[in-house]
């Protein structure tokens, strides 16, 4: 997950802008695989977490629209606004 999140061609990606829109966040991403995600309370913190967690492990970014309805449907189910 953190190559794709490095690749910049993902800069843009609709997960990254999907779980934005909901929750505001900060993330840095190493090279050595290493992810820090900073938000405003421990829950949004929580939420972002479980967002990209679910995304890798449904394997999302194989689907035919590059992962864009499954980021959405996850987002959804997990930040619930």
């Amino acid at each position: 997950m953190t190559k794709l999140l490095l690749a910049e061609e993902t800069l843009g990606k609709p997960l990254l802008s999907a779980v934005a829109a909901k929750v505001p966040f900060e993330m840095i991403v190493g090279k050595n695989g290493r992810v820090w995600i900073d938000a405003a309370t421990q829950k949004e913190v929580i939420k972002v977490v479980r967002c990209f967690k679910e995304f890798d492990e449904a394997e999302a970014w194989n689907d035919e629209d590059g992962g864009l309805s499954k980021g959405r449907e996850i987002v959804r189910t997990v930040c619930g606004k």
